[in-house]
C-alpha cells in the first residue's frame, strides 16, 4: 500500500506523503513513509514516532482511550485540552520507552535532544501542545523511563497548553 486509505478508521487522512496514525477501533498502527520524512531520515526520530504511536495502543489497552472518549466537555477549548492531554501522554510514554532501551548503539544525548527539538517544533499546538509543553513531557518521560511519570490527566492546564 502506498498511501493510507482515504477516511481510514474515520480519520480525515491528509494528502501528506508521510503520516502516522493509530486506529483504536482495530488496534492498528499505520506509518506512511514518504519523501517528506525520508529526505532527512533520522532513525531515532522514526523510532520515537513508532514508540509514541504504540503508546496510543497502550492507552487503548489499559482503558485510557475509553475514559478519554467518555470525558464531557463544555467548550471547544476544553475538548482541545483533552486532546492535548492524550497526545502529550502518548509522547511522554514513547519517550519513557526510548529511555528503557537507552543507550542505543551510536547514539548520544545530543541525538536525543535533537529529536526532542524536532518534536517540539510542531505546527499544530492545538492538538499536540506548544513546543515548550511537548519538550517538557518528552524530557519528563525520558528522564524517568517510567510510564507513571506521564500522568497528563492530573497535570495543571498550563502543563498541557
Amino acid at each position: 500500500m502506498n498511501r493510507i486509505p482515504k477516511k481510514y478508521c474515520d480519520f480525515d487522512v491528509t494528502r501528506e506523503d508521510s503520516q502516522a496514525w493509530y486506529c483504536a477501533d482495530n488496534g492498528s498502527i499505520v506509518l506512511q513513509l514518504g519523501r517528506t520524512w525520508l529526505k532527512d531520515a533520522d532513525d531515532l526520530w522514526l523510532f520515537d514516532t513508532a514508540a509514541s504511536m504504540y503508546a496510543y495502543h497502550v492507552q487503548n489497552l489499559v482503558g485510557i482511550e475509553d475514559a478519554y472518549q467518555e470525558l464531557p466537555y463544555g467548550r471547544k477549548a476544553e475538548l482541545n485540552e483533552q486532546i492535548r492531554r492524550r497526545s502529550l501522554q502518548s509522547e511522554c510514554l514513547g519517550a519513557a520507552f526510548v529511555r528503557s532501551v537507552w543507550p542505543l548503539k551510536g547514539r548520544t544525548m545530543k541525538d536525543w535532544d535533537r529529536v526532542v527539538g524536532m518534536l517540539a517544533d510542531n505546527e499544530d499546538a492545538t492538538t499536540y501542545g506548544k513546543g515548550a509543553t511537548v519538550r517538557y513531557w518528552l524530557k519528563r518521560g525520558f528522564a524517568a523511563g517510567d510510564p507513571g511519570s506521564c500522568d497528563t490527566w492530573s497535570a495543571s492546564s498550563a502543563k498541557v497548553a
